[in-house]
């Protein structure tokens, strides 16, 4: 005969707000969170049995965002040190301390009364790690709101520790006795309900959210900044992408981000999206990038927005110089040949006065010569939007083929144009060619 197991689920949302549950599918509060796994702690008897239970759990997922593109099996540690030390924390109490690495980032361990244990130096592999004086690390800092990906940790040892239970075992990887075929039989059960947990659906009203923090040392995710023009072009996350959604009831804003969506969002990277305070502008975001079949769980809201953000030093910029755009070029002999050429735009971005001292016939012009200026990239976006087409080849000219072009292009790029088809004339003036061929008409 078999068994019958009843488990008691931890506080509810629906609880709090004294709302009869029923069969309904709930989410926990925090709180109910820590009434369920508070109790599975107690199986965990030492760093070694954690270590072995992480084993099966650490994944692209769990992983730090920044790191998440290069995470693979057989360096499964990697980008595992936050979520694993204060998980540890949770569990055996103690501190936990950061070791300083190349980046300004701290690499996390745990110290317990006299003992010192790092569950995640694999990652480093032969490298020698000095835990002597680092400074105690804190997980307001690492996560703020990023609770979610925390408790996905915890869900997915509750549930592996219930399997243990409900069979009578320890968990495979801890001792286990049984023979390899069962073993297997419950890896793959443990996988199966793992694969249930990720896929868990967020509500309509639900957001998850990653810090200004985070955001700023971010790799291998979108960046999408919804804000109006106006406060975008005042200071922006570097090589983050530009779709505004405000005025929010403007409705063809929300197909333009449908079809942005579509084209350069779903790719199943994660996106963070910037509004002016992490309010509204992310939340309408979110519900369009939800309609336009992106995965929910790939979107986080940025906690504070561009507010936040401001206070992060060095978080906002106006330079767009440095941009991972692949820059492409055309020789200055080249260019002057295509000059009259109907299906190419000339752009001259160097000032008022050298521009009308000498330049290619037939080109416009706009002046950068403050290229980080708001009001110079403002300018350019208006000339892109009102005056080019972004179905032709554009060549632009400026000073010596360098920070003034590219930030023409980057801004060209937030007013729609492919960057495949915008060129920096090498050299720019300076090159023999260019000036040879200019005009002052």
């Amino acid at each position: 005969m078999g068994h019958f197991y009843f488990v008691r689920h931890g506080q509810t949302v629906w609880n709090v707000e004294n709302k009869i549950c029923g069969t309904t599918d709930i989410n926990l509060t925090e709180f109910g969170h820590y009434q369920t796994i508070e109790k599975e702690y107690e199986e965990i008897k030492n760093p070694k049995e954690l270590y072995d239970i992480l084993s099966d759990l650490w994944c692209a997922d769990t992983c730090a965002p920044r790191m998440r593109e290069r995470w693979n099996k057989e360096n499964k540690t990697l980008g595992q040190c936050s979520i694993t030390a204060f998980l540890a924390q949770d569990i055996f109490g103690g501190k936990v301390y950061g070791i300083l690495r190349p980046g300004g980032n701290y690499h996390c361990y745990n110290v317990v009364g006299d003992c010192c244990f790092d569950l995640t130096s694999e990652q480093f592999g032969d490298e020698i790690l000095d835990y002597r004086e680092n400074p105690e690390q804190f997980r307001e800092v690492h996560f703020q709101k990023e609770e979610k990906r925390k408790n996905k940790m915890k869900k997915k040892i509750v549930t592996l520790l219930l399997v243990a239970a409900m069979t009578g075992t320890m968990v495979v990887g801890c001792g286990s006795k049984a023979d390899d075929k069962t073993s297997d039989t419950k890896t793959e059960q443990t996988d199966d309900k793992k694969d249930t947990e990720e896929k868990k659906e967020l509500a309509d009203d639900e957001y998850q959210y990653v810090s200004a923090a985070d955001t700023v040392s971010a790799d291998g995710v979108h960046v999408l900044d919804v804000r109006e023009w106006e406060n975008y072009s005042k200071g922006r996350v570097a090589n983050s992408e530009w779709c505004p959604i405000f005025p929010l009831e403007d409705d063809s804003l929300a197909d333009e981000m449908t079809t942005y969506a579509k084209d350069h969002l779903n790719d199943g990277k994660d996106i963070y999206v910037i509004c002016n305070s992490g309010k509204r502008g992310a939340e309408k975001a979110t519900g369009v990038l939800r309609d336009a079949g992106i995965e929910p769980t790939s979107i986080y809201t940025v906690e504070g927005g561009a507010e936040a953000l401001g206070k992060e030093n060095g978080a906002l910029t106006t330079d767009r110089t440095e941009e991972n755009i692949d820059w492409k070029y055309v020789s200055g002999k080249d260019a002057v040949d295509k000059v009259g050429d109907k299906d190419v735009q000339f752009l001259d971005v160097r000032d008022d006065d050298t521009y009308k001292a000498g330049h290619l016939k037939g080109t416009l012009q706009c002046s950068l010569k403050e290229f980080d200026t708001p009001e110079a990239q403002t300018e350019m976006y208006n000339l892109a939007k009102d005056k080019m087409d972004k179905d032709e080849p554009v060549y632009i000219l400026c000073y010596s083929g360098n920070k003034c072009a590219k930030t023409a292009i980057s801004v060209m790029k937030d007013a729609g144009f492919d960057t495949d088809s915008l060129f920096i004339i090498e050299n720019g003036a300076k090159d023999g060619d260019v000036s040879a061929a200019f005009v002052t008409e």
